[in-house]
């Protein structure tokens, strides 16, 4: 007996005497989504038909871990998160937990989890959880059933995509090269919810971008469910839901479609209800609609109508060339379309009263009864010639003289067709002095002569500078964001769409109005708390103060003012004629 203790304990000493030895490595990686986009004049945006994945784009803010592969249960080495351009790098360390020459096996895990504080996953509704719920709803004689129900739909689990196992070598890094989250991966789910969870995840990246672009009040965390037993999609709270038969083909690209839409709902629902208003409002909400449908209660119109406004948002695009929009414009609501369709329990007119107090005009007919903003509408400071470009862009050219080189020099145009430079009167041309710096008598005789004197035109100004070929002149181009306008001089917000809106005052003149912020459009939903549901709630104690009241640095009112807009009563009146 003693000299099986002596054995064991030995053997114990050995063990513990012997550690495993850790591996450091580092891991160096790249991961793309699978993104729908489409090409404009200002770059790659979101394609709202979602009608495929048509491109890889970097995924911005992913979760990368490292884990060892072990008999019993895997070890965490480390973790990063991806940046924008969908790489990260970060050190790891771990081992195969035994005494062990060989290096361990990694793989990693990429999880749908944001850094904007989104996760994208599965229903998850575990043995634990029904057991709670049972007892809870025991407890209170049902009177928590309906409590029971909302955990079940809420019930989430973060999607992870795994890379194959990958035993280090000898150099420390693992660089598996660029991964494209989406189908094929390791996992106990069907490639179809793997592909959905990797556009969905790129849809709410995205749609978050855009929103944190243009207002500094973020919605509360929340997650998406790719495949619930419910959703088309729904959001309960703070728990988007998307039914796992909507997940494929033309379903599919509608629930993408919804994405900004959905987290319109969570963003509202973090500044207007907390959880406990939500259940208040829930039944009102929890009810089949549609944006230009008859029958619903005000306080729905209002509630999807705001997260209709959120898509819009995230979705348009404004093209400062050309002055229009280039993917849009926003929706200008269900009257322009069925006459009869005049007040605010259809979705679509609160849709479009939002987006006529962000954007200004979006109604065609409005927007061309003012003649909506073109060339004609731009003009350029003093000194400055305003040029339409064959692309429709407005630029202002600033003249200089004909021939700004030194006394005794004259102006040149090089042979590149690109910047103009002075060159010395009767001097050697470039060919001819080229010529001679090859020529072996030249060389050999050490008679070279010296180059043209030449010398850039420095043109005055701080615009880019360009050459027009066949003019000695340089010109200083300034960008639209730069060219005046009548009345004031519109520029670009953070989501890249103008500050101003063109309309005509009660005189009958046209005068360009301020326009607000996002921040304002939520601050409206934060200030009224609870108090207001309903689009003409809103209008009343909120928003109408707040147009009449507040005018830029310029002195110019707002575009939703009631009082100086003729422009935008027109616009309400053929959406509510209540809204004055």
């Amino acid at each position: 007996m003693k000299n099986i203790l002596a054995i064991f304990v030995s053997s114990t000493v050995l063990l513990t005497a012997t550690p495993a030895l850790a591996e450091r490595f580092t891991v160096d990686v790249r991961v793309v989504c699978p993104a729908s986009v489409v090409s404009t004049p200002t770059g790659d945006v979101a394609d709202p038909s979602f009608a495929r994945a048509n491109k890889d784009v970097p995924c911005a803010g992913l979760r990368v871990v490292a884990m060892d592969a072990d008999p019993l249960w895997d070890e965490y080495c480390g973790a990063g998160y991806t940046d924008s351009t969908g790489h990260v790098s970060f050190s790891a360390e771990c081992s195969d937990g035994f005494p062990s020459s060989s290096p361990p096996d990694v793989y990693l895990r990429i999880d749908a989890r944001s850094l904007f504080g989104f996760s994208v996953g599965t229903h998850d509704y575990g043995f634990f959880d029904g057991l709670r719920d049972v007892v809870l709803a025991g407890v209170t004689f049902g009177a928590a059933i309906p409590v029971e129900v909302f955990n079940y739909y809420r019930s989430h689990a973060t999607y992870t995509f795994l890379t194959p196992e990958r035993q280090m070598g000898d150099n420390g890094v693992l660089a598996p090269g660029t991964i494209r989250i989406g189908g094929g991966f390791r996992h106990d789910s069907s490639s179809a919810v793997a592909d959905m969870a990797a556009r969905e995840f790129w849809a709410a990246q995205y749609s978050m971008a855009r929103i944190w672009a243009g207002t500094q009040y973020h919605q509360m965390d929340f997650n998406y469910t790719v495949d619930a037993p419910i959703g088309t999609p729904t959001t309960l709270y703070d728990t988007i839901l998307v039914d796992d038969d909507k997940i494929t083909g033309s379903n599919a690209a509608r629930s993408l479609n919804a994405t900004p839409h959905e987290i319109g709902h969570v963003l509202y629902n973090t500044y207007h209800s907390g959880l406990i208003h939500w259940f208040t409002d829930g039944p009102d909400y929890m009810t089949n609609h549609g944006q230009c449908e008859d029958g619903h209660f005000m306080t729905l119109a209002w509630y999807e109508g705001f997260a209709d406004f959120i898509r819009d948002y995230v979705f348009q695009r404004w093209d400062w060339p050309t002055v229009a929009w280039t993917v849009g414009p926003p929706y200008a609501g269900c009257a322009h379309n069925m006459p009869s369709q005049v007040d605010m329990h259809w979705e679509g007119n609160v849709e479009a009263f939002l987006n006529n107090v962000y954007f200004g005009p979006v109604s065609e007919a409005q927007r061309t009864a003012i003649a909506a903003p073109g060339p004609n509408d731009f003009t350029c400071p003093a000194g400055f010639i305003r040029t339409i470009m064959p692309d429709r862009s407005i630029r202002c050219e600033h003249r200089y003289s004909p021939n700004p080189c030194p006394s005794g020099q004259n102006l040149v145009i090089d042979a590149n067709g690109t910047t103009d430079q002075c060159r010395e009167r009767g001097g050697m041309s470039d060919a001819m002095y080229d010529h001679l710096l090859h020529s072996s008598a030249c060389v050999r005789e050490g008679k070279c002569p010296e180059p043209p004197i030449r010398s850039p035109i420095v043109c005055r100004g701080t615009g880019m500078v360009n050459h027009v070929q066949g003019r000695d002149d340089c010109l200083e181009v300034q960008r639209p964001s730069s060219v005046t306008a009548p009345g004031g001089a519109p520029v670009p917000r953070a989501d890249g769409s103008p500050d101003l809106g063109l309309g005509f005052t009660f005189a009958g003149t046209k005068s360009w109005f301020a326009l607000p912020l996002l921040d304002r459009v939520v601050e409206w939903v934060r200030d009224a708390g609870t108090n207001a549901h309903r689009a003409e709630e809103f209008w009343t104690q909120q928003i109408r103060p707040w147009c009449v009241r507040v005018r830029d640095g310029e002195g110019r009112a707002q575009y939703c003012n009631p009082a100086e807009s003729r422009s935008f009563i027109e616009e309400m009146g053929r959406l509510d004629p209540a809204i004055r």
